[in-house]
């Protein structure tokens, strides 16, 4: 409307749960324009495996395909898209690519990878100019407060010196984003419980519906803040912000998106980014700030990674019958439950009162919803009653909960069922987990205050167990480091060795600590990628890059001081050998001195 071309140009939003008489009327009504559709890759890849008549009347005839922020096509997702791209293009004819980014360094190398395209075809535009901000940023390392603390107080500190309750046009607005579901949440319930700041929560797994209302909520001037997961980094219009506030984040790109919501339209604003003083890889970045900044945000797929590969090609199959037999596509469903193009096909579905409540992906779902855990949805308290396992991932009841303070752990037994074969150092793997009990406290307080729950103690209790395949790098370990006479709990040295390698592995591919998970079996320490379909490309990456994670561990235990001190930390400490991934014994029982023993040693797995 804008460029004065409504009657040549028509625009409009497809998406999942669109039915086909609305897609239908806007077709109808874009009757002699030409068509401009928002989609996204989810959409077109369900509608392409079926071969149906949103993927005929939509994509297939489509002459141009854009990819905005072009950067957040990574990991899983990005190797996803490349799969799909490429099947589309054995449907279309003569499709220009278009790819925009603010921030990527290999921008035209990573756009011929992930569209396959020969790089000679490509024109790389880059623009002189750049959107006028007066932004203010700032770096902090709490001493003596824990990160989410600090967050509070900045957030609940601007917004008394900057807002007038007497005129909206001084209203501070900010986000605040955390890096899990259950921070957002105890951000919000924090904040509003101890100011009079208003703040809603906006976090993957909550309906769309209450995710656009808290959106027009910041934009109208109801609420004052967003406590958010990743979700608000990108491409969604919340009006100006004058503040943002983040938990740190291994990729320093990632805080770029997120201090550019705020400072728009010239406003003075306000950008923090808080680390996290017991995460091992925040101390290693405290110590090398010119490192973090000036990080190169370069992006790579993984075209060949077996799971992701296997995916696809039984996509394409199905194609070909959909083609042959378009009357019996029903067959084909339980297929596309089991597929994603963003990191888990698997589901926990929530329900309250037996009407579903919200959705968390597997297997984060399964550690947060299990039997008797506490799940904090919208500043609101619940308890899961049951998680019941279904073929595509499990369904939890969901009770209210009076404990507004609490919050839940599981405990998790991994045993290692299909491990690599000998001499093999990166492929698949197979896991089965079983959660047999959990940890409660108050989620203020350290892990280390919580009770622990056997689950054999609680009443009718259930086991929720399941199995997985991973991709994974094994290191094997010298003879001489393995204990054989530990029978019932792992040996405090190979438990910090494997903490080290994964904290290493995080700050050499950015990741979070979600993306990577570790376990030690017998004589060897596998990294795995911690997805429901086992394939974001971390582990890919540290296998190419293993020689700078080995010189990272080195460097993460040699420039922390713990164990030179007047009074030493001999066992486990937050600035080198505690990890924020999962681990059993919640950084109890580790041993930086074996640990430092180990990684005097030179292996190499390549």
């Amino acid at each position: 409307e804008c460029c004065k071309l409504e009657d040549k140009i028509t625009a409009f939003q497809v998406l999942g749960g669109m039915t086909s008489d609305d897609v239908t009327r806007r077709l109808e009504a874009a009757k002699g324009k030409s068509i401009i559709i928002a989609t996204n890759f989810d959409f077109i890849n369900r509608h392409l495996i079926l071969v149906d008549k949103k993927w005929r009347n939509l994509c297939r005839s489509a002459r141009v395909i854009v990819m905005d922020e072009l950067h957040s096509y990574t990991s899983f997702h990005g190797s996803n898209v490349y799969h799909l791209i490429k099947r589309m293009k054995e449907h279309m004819k003569d499709v220009q690519f278009i790819g925009s980014s603010a921030t990527l360094h290999n921008a035209q190398e990573f756009f011929a990878s992930i569209c396959g395209l020969d790089p000679l075809s490509i024109r790389h535009v880059e623009s002189k100019t750049g959107r006028e901000r007066d932004v203010h940023k700032f770096f902090i390392y709490p001493l003596n407060y824990p990160q989410r603390v600090i967050m509070q107080e900045i957030a609940k500190t601007c917004y008394k010196k900057q807002s007038d309750p007497e005129d909206l046009n001084k209203k501070s607005r900010q986000l605040v984003f955390s890096n899990t579901h259950n921070d957002a949440e105890f951000v919000a319930e924090n904040i509003e419980r101890s100011s009079s700041m208003k703040i809603d929560v906006h976090r993957g797994g909550l309906a769309q519906s209450d995710r656009t209302f808290t959106e027009t909520s910041l934009k109208e001037g109801d609420i004052d803040g967003i406590s958010c997961t990743p979700t608000l980094e990108l491409g969604i219009d919340i009006g100006t912000v004058d503040v943002a506030i983040s938990s740190f984040k291994s990729d320093h790109d990632a805080f770029i998106q997120r201090s550019g919501r705020a400072g728009r339209k010239g406003k003075k604003s306000y950008t923090f980014c808080v680390f996290d003083p017991k995460d091992a890889s925040c101390h290693y970045y405290s110590r090398n700030m010119l490192k973090y900044i000036n990080q190169r945000h370069e992006r790579y797929i993984s075209k060949d990674n077996p799971i992701i590969s296997a995916k696809h090609k039984e996509a394409a199959n199905i194609e070909k019958d959909c083609v042959k037999d378009p009357t019996n596509k029903d067959k084909h469903f339980a297929f596309l439950d089991t597929m994603s193009m963003r990191g888990s096909a698997g589901k926990v579905t929530i329900l309250l009162n037996e009407k579903k409540f919200g959705e968390r992906e597997v297997p984060v779902g399964y550690y947060q919803l299990h039997q008797n855990a506490i799940y904090h949805q919208q500043k609101l308290v619940y308890k899961v009653k049951s998680l019941v396992k279904t073929h595509t991932g499990a369904i939890a009841n969901l009770e209210e909960s009076n404990e507004g303070n609490k919050a839940t752990r599981p405990i998790v037994r991994v045993i290692l069922t299909k491990p690599l074969d000998p001499g093999v150092k990166h492929g698949v793997i197979e896991l089965y987990r079983i959660i047999t009990g959990y940890y409660k406290g108050d989620y203020n307080q350290p892990i280390e205050t919580w009770e622990m729950h056997e689950g054999s103690g609680e009443e009718d209790w259930i086991d929720f167990k399941w199995s997985s395949t991973h991709m994974a790098i094994k290191i094997e370990l010298p003879p001489e480091f393995i204990v054989n006479n530990l029978k019932e709990k792992e040996d405090p040295g190979i438990h910090t060795i494997t903490h080290v390698f994964a904290n290493a592995a995080k700050i050499v591919t950015k990741c979070e600590a979600i993306d990577i998970e570790a376990h030690h079996d017998g004589g060897s320490i596998y990294l795995y990628d911690n997805t429901n379909d086992g394939a974001n490309g971390v582990t890919q990456m540290i296998y190419k890059k293993y020689d700078q994670v080995w010189e990272t561990c080195k460097k993460l235990l040699d420039d922390c001081d713990c164990d030179k001190r007047e009074k030493p930390e001999l066992g486990g400490c937050p600035r080198c050998t505690f990890t924020t991934g999962f681990c059993q014994t919640n950084n109890r029982e580790l041993d930086k001195k074996k640990a430092r023993e180990f990684f005097n040693y030179r292996q190499n797995i390549s």
